[in-house]
């Protein structure tokens, strides 16, 4: 009677040891110098395509799934590791970034608080890629008890593949904030100052050669008018670039777009970042063409040129930009395939405009044209021959 006793109370606690410790049941218990805050085997998420959404993992469907996912909460889970261990080879990625291999049964270690000065957000989707399903894989979130623990947990690297669809959607919403923002500082320059307005679009005045006209006699680079149609340029600029990264090929590094291109905030604030990037990289070009003036002792000719070269630049643009801003909003698949197309169309308008500034700049009797021809050849061809050697 007693050994029954006995038994049945061996049997009770070893019950309740199983059943609470449903890591241990499965046999996947923590590493070393970590103990379990809960399993995550049960949080496992697969994207399912009729309803474009994340849907809970269930074995009897989505058991030859290639791919797993789960939702981490950074601020509920913070001061927490997340492990992960699998039977298998696989591949982990974060916010649908390549972030590292998964060696079999090794454990990984992801510092939630690492994640979240990373990724700035309150969650992050971690993906396990190169499985079947769940198989062989075990997920756990943990507390590194000691500095052994705290010492294994690997430092995230910033990566530079991205696997994550880009939304179209989120593309359309911000292209039409950045065209907003253009058009409103652009209707302050139309109302503010209407003359000088007309004058920087009109081709008519870029054609002129005479030089005593307002918009080059009274105006300089660092004049107002001239400071802010600079920033629409940089505007324009930034949102070419920012169509090429969606549609076309990736070009902008990741300090630009940051780790969530999927938010319209995030892209926003990528772009203003770009504009003032192309404002900063205008402006010392302006340096530049003031410096290698001033060697040839051609000064006279700096703001000249950078006005010229401002006013061709927000008409091609300008209008480039809108066609291709009609085609995101209404046919975005024809911009698949289209870089060598705008490659080509960009080369045509350096190499038009280096021939026009050549003749528009060429005052006879006052500049030397071999002169001229070294120097436009330092301050427009080059940049152009860098770019394209990045691009391509």
């Amino acid at each position: 009677m007693v050994g029954r006793r006995v038994l049945l109370a061996c049997l009770f606690f070893w019950g309740l040891v199983f059943g609470q410790n449903p890591v241990l049941a499965q046999g996947s218990a923590v590493p070393d110098g970590y103990q379990l805050v809960r399993n995550c085997q049960d949080e496992w998420l697969v994207f399912n395509a009729e309803y474009k959404n994340y849907v809970p993992y269930i074995k009897s469907i989505h058991e030859t799934e290639p791919s797993v996912s789960l939702l981490v909460d950074l601020v509920q889970d913070r001061h927490f590791t997340f492990l992960l261990k699998s039977r298998k080879e696989a591949f982990l990625f974060v916010n649908g970034a390549l972030q590292r291999q998964v060696q079999p049964e090794q454990w990984q270690a992801l510092s939630c608080d690492s994640l979240y000065r990373k990724y700035r957000t309150p969650r992050v989707l971690l993906t396990v890629f190169g499985l079947r399903g769940i198989e062989g894989l075990s997920a756990v979130m943990a507390f590194p008890g000691n500095a052994v623990a705290a010492d294994s947990v690997q430092t995230m690297k910033t990566s530079l593949v991205s696997l994550k669809p880009r939304s179209a959607n989120v593309f359309r919403d911000f292209s039409i904030i950045a065209w907003l923002l253009i058009l409103l500082t652009a209707a302050v320059v139309f109302l503010s100052v209407p003359t000088l307005a007309y004058s920087l679009m009109s081709p008519l005045v870029f054609l002129s050669r005479d030089f005593r006209a307002e918009l080059y006699n009274h105006h300089r680079a660092y004049s107002p008018v001239i400071v802010v149609s600079v920033v629409i340029l940089s505007m324009i600029t930034a949102f070419l670039l920012w169509l090429a990264e969606y549609h076309v090929r990736p070009l902008l590094p990741a300090f630009l777009g940051g780790a969530d291109r999927d938010s319209v905030g995030a892209v926003v604030f990528g772009f203003l970042k770009t504009a003032l990037l192309c404002f900063v990289l205008y402006y010392f070009k302006y340096f530049v063409i003031s410096v290698t003036l001033r060697i040839l002792n051609m000064t006279e000719v700096a703001h000249i040129h950078f006005i010229k070269a401002l006013q061709s630049s927000l008409v091609f643009y300008g209008l480039l930009s809108l066609g291709l801003l009609g085609a995101v909003l209404h046919a975005p698949a024809s911009l698949e395939g289209a870089a060598v197309n705008l490659l080509w169309a960009v080369s045509v308008f350096y190499g038009i405009r280096l021939l026009l500034l050549y003749i528009l700049l060429n005052q006879p009797g006052r500049i030397i044209n071999l002169y001229l021809i070294s120097y436009l050849c330092v301050v427009e061809l080059i940049p152009l021959i860098i770019g394209i050697k990045y691009i391509v």
